[in-house]
């Protein structure tokens, strides 16, 4: 199983000068993403991987990159779709980001797990495309509201492609 996991706000802001727009402040959805992916791979962009500044832990983790990178722990490949031809079928495979990552993947993929933060931000340079969502459907939602480890309220929600 391909799938996209993302955050975004409420205007589909998804990032701020290599950063969250909202920062770490969402303990909640911090968790959410590392019991989804952990086991499985992460592919992601080189600025998403800048960003992050590490390997994350017990996952494959692919960069994509048209330049020759060597980052050490790091599968680094030119295109999505070599990236999916490494995940064998079958395994649990998540895009991470950028957002020229996520609109390559979108036609590709059948499951987007999507966290909503109840705001909308500032000086943002980094979008989430826009989904058609008669081709979508929402087939799990549950709200975290704000608490003393999450600056913001969240939905979390899983969305499958419709006939998919």
């Amino acid at each position: 199983m391909t799938a996209i996991i993302v955050a975004r706000d409420l205007g589909g802001a998804i990032g701020r000068n290599g950063d969250m727009p909202w920062g770490r402040q969402l303990k909640a959805d911090l968790e959410r993403f590392k019991t989804l992916t952990t086991g499985g791979t992460v592919i992601m962009g080189h600025s998403t991987y800048r960003s992050i500044g590490r390997p994350l832990p017990n996952r494959l983790n692919i960069v994509l990159s048209r330049q020759p990178l060597s980052i050490p722990g790091v599968v680094v490949l030119n295109s999505l779709s070599a990236a999916f031809m490494l995940v064998g079928e079958g395994e649990a495979a998540f895009v991470i980001g950028g957002a020229q990552v996520y609109l390559e993947a979108l036609p590709m993929i059948s499951r987007i797990y999507e966290t909503i933060v109840d705001g909308v931000f500032t000086e943002i340079d980094t979008w989430f495309p826009s989904l058609d969502m008669n081709e979508w459907e929402i087939i799990e939602t549950t709200y975290h509201g704000r608490d003393a480890n999450n600056a913001y309220a969240t939905h979390f929600n899983t969305l499958q492609r419709k006939g998919g």
